[in-house]
C-alpha cells in the first residue's frame, strides 16, 4: 500500500510539473508590444558620442612588464597527459 502512495505522489509531482511548466511557456506566446516613439531622456551634463570616441583615441598605453620584472609566459594546458 505505501510503495502505492509514493508512486502516485511521484506522478501528481510530475503531473503538477508539466501543467506549470506548461502555463509558463505558453504564458510567453504572443505578440511582442510595439516600440516606444518617445524621445530617450538625455542626462544633464551628458557628452556627446564624438567627444568620448576622440578621448579615447588619445589614451597610449606603453608595455612596461620588463621594466616591472614581470614575467609571465600562458600555458594553455591542452597537451601532455590530462590529470
Amino acid at each position: 500500500m505505501s510503495s502505492t502512495l509514493y508512486r502516485g505522489s511521484g506522478i501528481l509531482r510530475a503531473l503538477l510539473g508539466s501543467l506549470l511548466l506548461g502555463s509558463m511557456v505558453l504564458g510567453g506566446c504572443g505578440e511582442a508590444p510595439p516600440p516606444s516613439t518617445e524621445p530617450k531622456p538625455v542626462a544633464v551634463g551628458a557628452r556627446p558620442v564624438a567627444a568620448d570616441a576622440q578621448q579615447a583615441a588619445a589614451i597610449r598605453f606603453t608595455d612596461v612588464t620588463t621594466a616591472a620584472g614581470i614575467i609571465f609566459q600562458h600555458e594553455a594546458g591542452a597537451t601532455g597527459k590530462k590529470w
